[in-house]
C-alpha cells in the first residue's frame, strides 16, 4: 500500500498576489493593483500564525516566495513575513529561501536587501532573451534588463539561481534558442526551468487565439525545441532531473523536489495550496475575501481527504515527471491491485519506447517527456 507522507518536515510556499502588469499567457492568481498590498502582507503573517496553531509541529526546510511578483515586496515587508515564519515554526539553519523576481526589479540595492533578509536563492522570470518575444508576452522587462539582472545577481553573491525560459512562442528560432543556452553556459547559471507555452482559459493569449489573431507553432515544432534545449543543456553538464527543470550537479531546487517526492508543504496566501500526506487544502483565490477571512481568524480554505486511488495517481504523476522515475522497490509498497494495474497499463508504453525499464526503474524517455501528460494520465486508476 502507498503510505501517506508522515514526515513533519517540509516546505512553505508564500503566494504574493501582485504584478505590475498581466502577461498574456498567465492565469495565476494576481492583481495589478497594489492598493491592498500592506493588508495582504498583514494577512499573510496572521495566516502563518493560524497555520502554526492548526498544524502538528512542523519543521521548514524551504521557503518559496511565489506569485505574482514577490520582488514587488519592500525590505520591511519581506522582513516582516520571514520574522513571522521564524517565530511561528522551526526553520532549519540551512533552509533554502527562494524569491521569484522580475528582471526589472533587480538592482544592486535590491540584491543586497535580499541577502540581508536571508534569501539565498532567486528565480528570475526571464522567459526570453529577445525583445520581440518579451513584448509579445507583455513582459515588463527587456532583454538587456534580463541579462544585466542575471549578471548582477551572481556577481553579488547569490549563486543559487534559477531562470525561467518559455519555448513554443511564434517566431522563436533554433538559432535564438542556441544563443540562449550559450548565454546560460557562459554565465554558469546553475538552474534552468524551460516551459512549453500553454494556453490557459481566461488569458489574453487564449482570447487572441480564439479570435484568430495568433497561431501557435504545431506540436512538431514544440518537440523539436524541447529536444534542442535538452540536448544543448545536457551536453554542457546540466542534469535534466525533471520534465521542465535542469540543474548543474547539486543545484536542484530543494523546494520543488519536495513536491515531486510527495513531501508535505504549507501554503500561505490567496490561492495557495497545502498538503500533509492525507489532506490537500487550498485557499480562496480572492484577495478581499482572503483578507476578511483571516481577520476573522478563519483559514479561508477548502480541503479534500485523499483516498488511496487519488494518492496513487498523484504518486505516478510526480515520480514519472522526474529522471529517477519509479523504482520497482517503491512499486512493491503499493497494493497488489495497483501494482497489477500499473504493469498492465505501462506495458503498451514500454513496447512503444515511451517508457523504459532499466536497472529496476520505470522512466519516461526524454523524447516522451513532451507528451508526459497523456502518458501519465493513461496510467491513472
Amino acid at each position: 500500500m502507498n503510505e501517506p507522507a508522515t514526515s513533519h518536515e517540509g516546505g512553505m510556499y508564500i503566494h504574493i498576489p501582485f504584478c505590475k502588469q498581466a502577461c498574456h499567457y498567465c492565469n495565476f492568481h494576481f492583481s495589478t493593483s497594489l492598493h491592498y498590498k500592506s493588508e495582504i502582507v498583514a494577512a499573510l503573517c496572521k495566516e502563518i500564525e493560524l497555520k502554526a496553531i492548526s498544524n502538528i509541529p512542523f519543521t521548514i526546510h524551504s521557503i518559496y516566495f511565489g506569485g505574482g511578483t514577490p520582488s514587488l515586496l519592500t525590505k520591511n515587508e519581506i522582513a516582516k513575513i520571514l520574522d513571522k515564519v521564524n517565530s511561528s515554526f522551526k526553520v532549519t539553519p540551512d533552509a533554502e529561501i527562494t524569491l521569484e523576481a522580475n528582471p526589472d526589479d533587480i538592482t544592486k540595492e535590491s540584491i543586497e536587501l535580499y541577502l540581508g533578509q536571508g534569501i539565498n536563492r532567486l528565480s528570475i522570470g526571464v522567459q526570453s532573451l529577445t525583445d520581440e518575444h518579451l513584448r509579445w508576452m507583455n513582459r515588463s522587462h527587456n532583454a538587456i534588463q534580463a541579462r544585466t539582472a542575471i549578471r548582477q545577481t551572481m556577481d553579488a553573491g547569490i549563486t543559487n539561481l534559477n531562470i525561467d525560459l518559455i519555448f513554443g512562442i511564434p517566431g522563436l528560432t533554433d538559432d535564438q534558442l542556441t544563443q540562449y543556452i550559450e548565454f546560460i553556459k557562459e554565465n554558469e547559471i546553475p538552474h534552468v526551468s524551460a516551459y512549453n507555452l500553454t494556453v490557459e482559459e481566461q488569458t489574453m493569449l487564449n482570447k487572441k487565439i480564439r479570435q484568430g489573431e495568433i497561431i501557435l507553432p504545431g506540436e512538431d515544432k514544440n518537440v523539436t525545441e524541447y529536444l534542442l534545449i535538452h540536448l544543448l543543456l545536457t551536453e554542457n553538464g546540466y542534469q535534466h532531473y525533471e520534465i521542465s527543470n535542469y540543474a548543474l550537479k547539486g543545484m536542484e531546487s530543494r523546494h520543488n523536489k519536495a513536491y515531486w517526492e510527495g513531501k508535505p508543504y504549507i501554503g500561505i496566501g490567496p490561492s495557495a495550496h497545502s498538503y500533509d500526506g492525507q489532506k490537500r487544502s487550498w485557499n480562496i483565490a480572492n484577495n478581499q475575501k482572503y483578507i476578511r477571512s483571516i481577520n476573522e481568524n478563519k483559514l479561508p480554505e477548502d480541503s479534500e481527504i485523499i483516498n488511496n486511488e487519488t494518492r496513487f495517481n498523484e504518486w505516478l504523476m510526480t515520480r514519472l515527471r522526474t529522471a529517477v522515475g519509479i523504482s520497482e522497490e517503491q512499486l512493491l509498497h503499493q497494493e497488489q491491485s495497483l501494482i497489477s494495474h500499473f504493469k498492465k497499463k505501462s506495458y503498451t508504453f514500454i513496447q512503444q519506447g515511451d517508457i523504459i525499464y532499466n536497472n529496476g526503474h520505470y522512466k519516461l524517455t526524454p523524447e516522451s517527456w513532451i507528451i508526459s501528460d497523456h502518458i501519465i494520465s493513461s496510467l491513472f486508476i
